[in-house]
């Protein structure tokens, strides 16, 4: 959509999500798989965020502090900003889910609100055309994680 449309949606949406289709079909990272992203960053050091039992970031997040603390509630836990390789984040959580052998199926990672793009330009090149109602700006972060992996909206 045009960012008149874009604005005028999201304005009488009051808060609600939006769906926006068609957007980034031309990004040349949309060729691109979890071996391509390993190949070509696979030593560039990414914070993840790790999960068990359906946990995510609200289970451990400390609102006197606003930050995240590690959690653990019975069969549900959290875990925030583990350092790693991304090439490792691929081969681990992404690669091997599905597989004979391949981990514990209720333990889920995945990269978050991580500004990659400071580290590897690259990456954004691979996200253009930026679509218009991006403000010149903005703050801009990457969430990669494998299939099933489920976050709220935020």
């Amino acid at each position: 959509p045009s960012v008149a449309e874009f604005l005028k949606h999201w304005h009488a949406s009051d808060g609600a999500p939006l769906l926006l289709r068609g957007v980034v079909t031309r990004w040349p990272l949309m060729g691109w798989t979890p071996s391509d992203l390993a190949a070509k960053f696979g030593d560039v050091v990414v914070p993840v965020e790790m999960t068990r039992g359906d946990a995510d970031y609200r289970d451990a997040y400390d609102t006197s502090s606003g930050s995240y603390a590690d959690a653990e509630h019975g069969a549900r836990s959290f875990v925030s900003g583990h350092e790693v390789p991304l090439g490792l984040f691929v081969e681990c959580f992404m690669r091997t889910r599905g597989r004979e052998g391949g981990g514990d199926d209720d333990l889920r990672a995945y990269l978050a609100q991580h500004d990659l793009f400071e580290s590897v330009p690259e990456l954004e090149d691979a996200c253009r055309p930026t679509p218009p109602y991006v403000g010149a700006g903005a703050m801009k972060r990457v969430w990669i994680g494998p299939a099933n992996t489920k976050t709220p909206l935020h």
